[in-house]
């Protein structure tokens, strides 16, 4: 849209450079430029009608992305964390010995075990916390598919609590933890491409930074095999 003094005898609209009106020959009122296009009241209307489409359209992609995800993933008991970490124990151990491996654990069991996780980290003085889990984090939820795995984190950032959401398939035989991310959201909001990344790292930030029993175990694996409500962690002889 260009910019352009308006005639007052006539209603004219004139290029921006021009002193004389070019359809009557008066002087123009320069100290009153509009908008070419914008002099009239339907210009105007249109004008305010598309940034008011603007304006909606920025406050609804900052509800989606404010609007917390509910976890899907199934919650136990911390019998079942437990169950988990006793699991996690065994496969360290045969992993020193150098043998192969099969492990399966359950939605429920990961679920509950990131509870005690996240409860211990809320139990920690802020000085002993890993920096990268200085986040006040709220929730790290799992739900387990036959076709990917969708790893939700909730943190609070001063007085809003925002959800990260990455859907993929865990990697193996790469050396360190890794999903493969077919879908990222934050809030209710996909993310474009360019901005996946960001996000991916963020919560890998995360899991590596669990350098207890879990992170080598995790490093460690050859694959994963997916089911609905389980995974099966495959490590092979070393």
């Amino acid at each position: 849209m260009s910019l352009g003094p308006v005639c007052k005898i006539c209603g004219q609209k004139n290029d921006l450079a021009r002193i004389f009106c070019t359809k009557c020959g008066a002087k123009l009122d320069l100290s009153h430029v509009e908008p070419a296009g914008a002099g009239s009241g339907s210009g105007r209307r249109l004008f305010r009608f598309v940034r008011l489409l603007v304006f909606l359209g920025l406050i609804a992609m900052l509800g989606l992305l404010l609007w917390p995800v509910e976890p899907a993933g199934r919650l136990g008991t911390r019998e079942d964390a437990r169950a988990l970490y006793e699991k996690l124990r065994y496969v360290a151990s045969e992993i020193k010995s150098g043998r192969a491996v099969t492990e399966t654990a359950s939605e429920v069991e990961i679920n509950s075990y990131l509870a005690e996780i996240i409860t211990r980290i809320d139990e920690r003085p802020a000085g002993q916390q890993a920096p990268a889990l200085s986040l006040d984090l709220q929730e790290i939820n799992i739900q387990i598919k036959p076709e990917a795995v969708v790893v939700l984190v909730s943190a609070k950032r001063k007085m809003v609590t925002l959800s990260y959401e990455i859907s993929g398939i865990p990697v193996g035989g790469v050396g360190s933890f890794a999903i493969d991310a077919v879908g990222v959201r934050m809030g209710h909001l996909p993310l474009p491409a360019f901005l996946r990344g960001r996000i991916i790292a963020r919560i890998a930030t995360i899991f590596r930074a669990r350098d207890e029993v879990e992170k080598p175990v995790l490093d460690a694996a050859d694959r994963f095999e997916l089911n609905d409500g389980r995974i099966t962690l495959i490590i092979e002889s070393r």
